[in-house]
């Protein structure tokens, strides 16, 4: 019985060379299923990344969608803005051109200036004067301007109507003959 228990004692440590078909085959199919497993997994979480990406990516463009259009909206505003004040500014030029101001001792009507000087003298002496001050003698050119110089003026008066050029031949100081009406 000594020589029994030998035999049967060597038993557990003998291992057989080649394994049994039935144990190679789930081998390999369990390392094929984690395999799978792995792919599955990695492939689940790069579509999470890939969504939250994407996520993100649509909040940013909705907020740069918004932000373009609230700048957009700002500049039409400062656009209207300053084609209106630049109408406005073209409009009070206009007017700053239109109206005189007449210095002092001055008299203004219809967007001229009129002085009556106290100085006496020749007609040369008066439109020397009148040229000193940056003017020069009137032009009257309309019925409403002959009436205003008549009522303002209380002794005699020159005007820039002369005959010098030619005998006979009346033109005003801008060089436009006489005419009558």
């Amino acid at each position: 019985m000594y020589a029994m228990e030998a035999i049967y004692a060597n038993d557990e440590c003998v291992k057989p060379d080649n394994p049994t078909p039935s144990t190679n085959y789930t081998g390999q199919r369990s390392s094929r299923r984690s395999f799978y497993l792995g792919v599955i997994l990695s492939l689940s979480l790069l579509t999470v990344l890939l969504l939250v990406g994407l996520i993100t990516l649509s909040f940013f463009y909705h907020n740069s969608a918004e932000h373009v259009s609230a700048e957009a909206e700002k500049r039409d505003f400062l656009n209207k803005n300053i084609s209106a004040l630049s109408n406005q500014l073209s409009s009070m030029t206009e007017e700053l051109k239109t109206k005189k101001t007449c210095p002092v001792a001055w008299s203004s009507f219809n967007h001229s200036c009129y002085l009556l000087s106290e100085r006496s003298g020749s007609w040369d002496a008066a439109r020397k004067d009148c040229r000193d001050r940056g003017a020069d003698l009137v032009v009257i050119d309309s019925p409403e301007e002959q009436t205003l110089l008549s009522m303002i003026t209380i002794k005699n008066a020159w005007i820039g109507l002369n005959d010098k050029e030619q005998e006979g031949t009346w033109k005003w100081v801008d060089g436009t003959p006489l005419t009558l009406t």
